[in-house]
Order: C-alpha cells, then structure tokens, then sequence
C-alpha cells in the first residue's frame, strides 16, 4: 500500500507515485493544534496509540488538502471475478469544525484508492483527522462457478500387469487430487466385470489415496494350456 497527500481538495494520484512511508505518528489525543501530513494512527489515547494501528491524513489551511491511500492486489484465482465486494473503517482520530463494476482477469491486477479531502469547498483547515483500516476484499466470478473437474486415476499398488505380487497385499489406487468418498462408493472386480462382493472387500479413503483389501483369495482367470510348435 501506498499513499500521498496533494495540496489540491478531492484530488487523486497514482499509486507508482505515491510513498510507502507515513511522515507522522498520533493516537486518539491528537492535539487541536498538530501538523498536517501523512498519520500512522494508533488506537488508545496515549501520544502515539497502542499497537493497533491505521494509515490516515490530516489536512490544514495551508496543506495537504486531499489524502489518498492506494492499495494494488492481483487475482491470483484461475478464472476473471467481475465484481468485488470491498467493507472498510473509517476511524476518527481528531474532531474538527469543519462540516463540509469491474472486471479483473486471471493474473490481473487493480488498483484501489481511498481519498481524503473535504466534500465541498475548499476551506480544509480545522479539520478531522481520519484513518482508514479493517479492510476486507471479496473477489466474485459472477453466478457461474468454474467448472469441477473430476478427479484421474495417476497411479496403482501394484502397478499395471505387475507379477509375483503377495496374496494377501492391499490395492491402493492413487488420484490426482483428494478424494472425498466413503468404501462403498468403490467396488472390486475379479475377472473383470465380476463384482468380488463375496471376497468380504473393505476400503479405506484417505486423502489422495484408496486402499482396497481382500479377506478371501480372488477368483483368478486360469491361464491358457501351453503349447509347443
């Protein structure tokens, strides 16, 4: 975050031009009579505040009429969010006299900008001094969720066509992604097609990963009789 403060009322800047440091410091005692500037305000009414602490402005007659406070953030989501639910607080550090939709791409990057200045005229001496801090920020994709991509087989125990592999070793398939299923939602197979239901097969999900056991052996195809040429 950035901020600057122009000696020209409801007047807004850049961020690339703006500075990353405040030049002041004050708590909820400001004095009636402390300098205009750029605040690095504290809650509490000791001098400088506690520890909770918010960016704001001060303005005078003579200077820093407008304060901007500029934020850049990026999306960082794999598809544009077209609207953006933003909630703040303004947080008052001095009374004073004075009365006076978006569209953000995949890896794209905004801007926002919180401007302190009077509301009309020009007269800024006598003024409150103001901070800015809670900011929350809620990126939305619209009413249209991205598409859920089922998760992919990426790997077995034992792998593929394996040989000599213990009778009694469990079956662990692997996935692209977390699984959330329970057993049932898996079945076992001997030979293909076969539903090995009565091999009493249990299951456990776990993450990324499904373990299968049998308690009985499987019902194995033979192989084919040899033959000679």
């Amino acid at each position: 975050m950035t901020q600057d403060h122009p000696c020209v009322v409801r007047t807004v800047g850049s961020f690339a031009a703006a500075a990353a440091t405040v030049s002041r410091a004050g708590g909820g005692n400001l004095s009636s009579s402390a300098a205009n500037g750029t605040y690095n305000f504290g809650a509490g009414t000791t001098a400088i505040g506690n520890a909770d602490r918010a960016v704001g402005f001060l303005s005078s007659g003579t200077a820093t009429a407008s304060g901007n406070l500029y934020a850049q953030l990026a999306n960082s989501m794999a598809a544009a969010f077209t609207d953006l639910d933003i909630s703040y607080t303004v947080e008052k550090y001095r009374n004073g006299l004075n009365a006076a939709g978006v569209t953000v791409p995949p890896g794209g990057t905004f801007y926002l900008a919180w401007n302190y200045s009077v509301q009309t005229g020009a007269t800024t001496s006598n003024a409150q001094a103001l901070a800015i801090d809670d900011i929350t920020l809620l990126g939305g994709a619209g009413d249209t969720p991205p598409a859920d991509t089922a998760p992919s087989v990426v790997g077995t125990i034992p792998a593929h066509a394996a040989g000599n592999v213990p009778v009694k070793s469990s079956l662990v398939v692997k996935f692209s992604e977390n699984v959330n299923a329970t057993a049932a939602a898996f079945a076992l197979q001997c030979p293909a097609g076969a539903l090995a239901g009565h091999h009493l097969v249990s299951a456990s999900v776990g993450g990324m990963a499904l373990a299968m056991a049998s308690f009985a052996p499987l019902n194995l195809a033979p192989l084919p009789p040899a033959s000679s040429a």
